[in-house]
């Protein structure tokens, strides 16, 4: 990690949890190799996947017919 991700990373931990931004919480989850056990522990609740989020379903396109088929 370079110096200055390095740096918005140890800015992002001093946070509490519930002070952490969207911006922030994305950083986090793409950089949680570096965080110990303990900060895993501490925002483990925006690392984990949203299991309560379902994922966006796909909507069913209604086939086209040909004309002489109707």
């Amino acid at each position: 990690m370079d110096q200055v991700a390095k740096e918005k990373f140890e800015e992002i931990i001093r946070k509490e949890p519930g002070a952490l931004t969207e911006p922030e919480i994305a950083f986090l989850r793409a950089r949680q190799s570096y965080l110990s056990e303990a900060d895993r522990l501490h925002y483990a609740e925006f690392l984990a996947p949203a299991a309560s989020e379902p994922e966006p379903e796909q909507e069913a396109k209604p086939s086209k017919k040909k004309k002489d088929e109707e």
